[in-house]
């Protein structure tokens, strides 16, 4: 950009500027008073940036995921996704992009939220927590083949709580013993432990001919796990 154009566009710039720092300011008065015009001033202050302008600052960028976490826990999806899409195209990082997967999964976007981690992960073919969310997707959408090779790639590139969600797959269908041994691994943890004792103890219930409603992985019954029938 020309020094006479970076002159001509100074003054719409700086008012740009003006604006965007008093959205967020009025973001973080109203946070905790109404997540929901708090949530609306942040998008507007992301929104307002030129393309190409660089991120917002690290407290900015902060508020906005919290705000995004407050609007998810009040089951305001849509506007997540709404603050969460404008964030991520400011920032452009691999946490903002695994926030909006993840909303995006629950709202059903399950393809949209693939093409996201398609896209991240040409630019980061060894990332993990890439490989995890896209085999989570997949799994909470009801369709664990297409997720298979994703939990693959996840443990090849040492993804964590991987093996404890393969486990939770045996179990749906059937496969004790190895059920019995991933959950046996992750015992005692600080992050999922609970979940494999609870796992854990599944696989020791006697055969019975009904048990109750929901999935051991989304989109997987438990009606499907033959200790608790069919």
């Amino acid at each position: 950009m020309g020094a006479r154009l970076l002159l001509w566009l100074a003054p719409t710039i700086a008012l740009q500027d003006v604006a965007a720092d008093r959205a967020w300011a009025e973001a973080r008065r109203l946070f905790a008073l109404d997540p929901a015009a708090a949530a609306q001033h942040a998008t507007a202050a992301l929104r307002a940036a030129a393309e190409g302008a660089a991120p917002p600052a690290l407290d900015h960028q902060r508020l906005a995921f919290d705000l995004g976490l407050a609007l998810l826990a009040r089951g305001e999806d849509r506007a997540a996704l709404e603050l969460q899409t404008a964030l991520h195209r400011r920032v452009d990082a691999e946490w903002s992009a695994l926030d909006l997967i993840q909303t995006l999964s629950r709202l059903g976007e399950t393809e949209r939220a693939d093409s996201l981690c398609e896209a991240r992960l040409v630019e980061s073919p060894l990332s993990p927590d890439l490989w995890n969310a896209r085999a989570l997707l997949w799994l909470g959408a009801g369709e664990p083949e297409r997720a298979a090779p994703y939990l693959g790639a996840a443990l090849r590139t040492g993804a964590a709580g991987t093996r404890l969600t393969l486990a939770r797959l045996d179990l749906a269908r059937g496969r004790l013993a190895e059920a019995r041994a991933g959950f046996r691994a992750h015992l005692g943890e600080a992050v999922g432990g609970e979940w494999a004792l609870a796992g854990w103890a599944l696989t020791l219930l006697p055969p019975r001919t009904s048990g109750p409603a929901g999935p051991v992985v989304p989109g997987i019954p438990w009606s499907s796990h033959p200790a608790l029938g069919s």
